[in-house]
């Protein structure tokens, strides 16, 4: 039987407790509504994204040992550097 029972209400109550329990926290996220953010529902969601998919590309990678990298900027940027070359990425 779960914690709130049959008692109407109950369950209404048991997520309030829990809604205060993670605010408490700072771990409560608030979901916003239309009317929350003043948005038009014409550009919310598929219809109204101005992003449409051109092409889909499949990527194999291949497994071929690793690389180990320095932790500093110019190791990070040469790797950065070197995905884009192998276009890995870009």
């Amino acid at each position: 039987m779960p914690p709130h029972g049959d008692r109407p209400g109950a369950r209404a109550a048991e997520v309030e407790r829990r809604a205060a329990a993670l605010a408490a926290k700072h771990l409560l996220i608030k979901q916003w509504t239309l009317d929350d953010i003043g948005a038009d529902l014409a550009w919310c969601g598929r219809d109204g994204s101005p992003t449409k998919v051109k092409r889909i590309q499949s990527v194999v990678l291949k497994g071929s040992g690793f690389k180990k990298i320095e932790p500093t900027p110019e190791a990070v940027t040469s790797m950065i550097h070197e995905l884009i070359e192998d276009h890995t990425i870009g």
